[in-house]
């Protein structure tokens, strides 16, 4: 095949660079699992985890929901209160102002689905894990916290595992503490609450709980609206103790739903462990049986339930074990346990989070439950020698999901959802090829043939010796000597000291000491400042330091992603930013320029062209 040639005008001189990614320390095989599981089945995979890093590395094991958005089929999204073929429990030995399994809870689901739990010894007796939730109401006798203190490790491990629960804790300090360690310490009784989220997606304080009771009462459940009921708290919570959870460690996330008319909180919903927990400071069963007009809260018991079921979770997947060290240049094995018990038939999906001290891994774990399913299979080739390509990556678009084709060439990604599919493919020395399938329910083959191309310069190098304000125009040919097409770009770099071998240490800056983030991700230098993004105990930021390195300023990151920017990029006017599949672009001072998708999640590597005024993402 004849190679192609290109007359290129420099000055002097021309380098050419190029280099390879670093790989990460940690690897997952496989990295993203689908499969198709029965109802009542239980299947188990192996998730190889290895580390090419000669210390060792600690992890832990989350789950998260996919971003929305991407185009998957996932499982079905009630867009309506459905509480069919779940379970509910009662606990409450004292009537109060009502008996909150008949007045609350009984009143949205079926008699075979609530158990009614009236004696403080029932607690020894129950299998929690037989609910979807468990209702209590803690303003209750000595007898019944006893017994509740007494179990309270199982419950804890119940709501840890997926579980859900919902406390009425009536009269300030109630001796019985939701877990976490979470009580009702501040006295503060009020006739009405505020509803201080929002049911609107688009919103910084959108509240799925809000958009629950919003599409069941069209006409209420805004921000800001009153949520009436003349004695609708008893009691109110110190919103720091939830705080200093998240930052502990011992929560996972917490949101204030409503306010009391002080402004202290007086109904916060919080994640523990994978289950998730709602709080009220209200009089037990008060509201259940004199406040049940549409908008007061009366009127959501079935709203209440269902946000927690869809909050909690998830029951279908599980991690055996849930941490581990894996040592030096050695590898861990991880179970997932698919257990689908009793679900819709669909398609579910949630993000396996492997979490080390200095990075994550994060792959999808898919689960077809009655739906059809196929298998796609293929080789990869040299297109010129017809040879099969070793270690090619086939990347499945909108899932965090990857295969590697092997010394054959061969791949194979199975239990497929019938859709259109796009599969990338990416090796060392070759060009990308992308290939849309439409897959049936009938198995199939994707066999993909890769091209390269080579550049060869005339002449390889340049010497000239120049006086003072001279300067000569020369001519180097560049030459396609592949059989795919040949793009290039030339750089002009500066001389003298700034003229730096490429990864040579110039200068450092302890931006994670300075900042006191442990997880410092992007940096860039603009208008004589470095700036760095970190994820900040999960609440990110962008830390501004000067030359000095000083910490001059600190604002937060755009975005929902938990851990922030993964990589910063600048033009010299708007940084750039991405850890989701939206990237930001904003100004020095943090304020909003631009921003748009970028059509992959996550996002986590930008970089500014200048030459072409392009920001590459990836």
């Amino acid at each position: 095949m004849s190679g192609k040639s290109v007359l290129i005008q420099v000055l002097v001189g021309l380098l050419i660079l190029s280099f390879n990614p670093v790989n990460a320390e940690v690897t997952a095989d496989p990295y993203g699992v689908m499969t198709s599981v029965e109802n009542n089945d239980t299947l188990e995979v192996e998730v190889i985890l290895s580390n090419d890093a000669d210390v060792e590395i600690p992890f832990t094991v989350n789950f998260e929901k996919p971003p929305e958005g991407e185009g998957q089929q996932r499982g079905p999204r009630r867009d309506e209160v459905d509480l069919d073929g779940m379970m509910f429990a009662v606990f409450q030995v004292q009537q109060a102002y009502a008996w909150l399994a008949e007045s609350m809870v009984g009143r949205v689901v079926d008699d075979g689905q609530l158990d009614d739990y009236r004696n403080a010894n029932d607690w020894n007796e129950v299998e929690f894990e037989d609910y979807n939730v468990i209702v209590l109401a803690a303003g209750q006798r000595q007898n019944f916290t006893q017994q509740y203190n007494n179990n309270l490790e199982r419950l804890c491990e119940y709501i840890d595992g997926g579980g859900a629960a919902y406390f009425e804790t009536h009269d300030p300090n109630s001796p019985i503490h939701s877990p976490g360690d979470i009580v009702n310490n501040i006295q503060h009784r009020t006739e009405n609450g505020t509803l201080i989220v929002s049911p609107d997606p688009d919103d910084d304080n959108y509240s799925l709980f809000a958009e629950i009771c919003h599409e069941s009462q069209e006409n209420n459940w805004n921000e800001g609206e009153a949520i009436e009921g003349n004695a609708w708290l008893h009691s109110a919570y110190n919103e720091n103790q939830f705080a200093e959870g998240v930052e502990e460690g011992t929560l996972e996330w917490y949101q204030v739903l409503a306010n009391a008319s002080n402004g202290q909180p007086g109904a916060i919903a919080y994640g523990y462990g994978r289950g998730a927990v709602l709080v009220l400071g209200h009089p037990t069963g008060h509201t259940w049986e004199n406040w049940t007009q549409d908008g007061m809260w009366g009127s959501i018991a079935g709203e209440i339930l269902f946000y927690l079921t869809e909050m909690a979770g998830p029951k279908w997947l599980m991690t055996d074990p849930e941490e581990g060290v894996i040592g030096p240049e050695d590898s861990f094995a991880v179970n997932l346990l698919f257990t689908p018990v009793d679900l819709e038939g669909g398609v579910y999906e949630l993000r396996v989070v492997f979490e080390m001290e200095e990075s994550l891994l994060e792959m999808s774990a898919v689960m077809s439950v009655e739906t059809p399913v196929a298998s796609i299979t293929g080789t990869v080739i040299d297109e010129e020698t017809n040879e099969p390509v070793e270690g090619v990556n086939i990347d499945l678009h909108n899932y965090a999901l990857l295969r590697i084709s092997d010394e054959e060439g061969s791949w194979e990604v199975g239990d497929m959802l019938p859709l259109e599919h796009t599969f990338t493919f990416t090796a060392d020395d070759y060009l990308p090829e992308t290939h849309v399938v439409d897959l049936g329910e009938d198995d199939i083959e994707l066999n993909v043939s890769l091209r390269h191309s080579e550049l060869a310069l005339d002449p390889e190098e340049i010497a000239i010796e120049l006086a003072p304000d001279d300067s000569q125009e020369l001519n180097v040919t560049g030459t396609n000597a592949g059989n795919g097409p040949l793009t290039y770009t030339t750089d002009r770099r500066l001389l003298g000291d700034a003229n730096a071998e490429p990864w040579e240490h110039r200068v450092g800056v302890p931006a994670g000491v300075i900042a006191e983030d442990s997880r410092i991700q992007g940096a860039v230098f603009v208008n004589d400042h470095f700036y760095a993004s970190g994820a900040n105990n999960r609440e990110p930021l962008i830390h501004v330091f000067n030359r000095d390195q000083e910490l001059v300023n600190q604002y937060a990151q755009l975005g929902e992603s938990r851990y922030g920017y993964k990589d910063l990029a600048s033009d010299g006017e708007i940084i750039w930013g991405s850890g989701e599949r939206t990237v930001y672009g904003f100004n020095t001072d943090g304020e909003e320029v631009m921003s748009f998708d970028s059509g992959i999640s996550p996002c986590n590597n930008l970089a500014w062209d200048p030459d072409r005024e392009i920001l590459w993402v990836s």
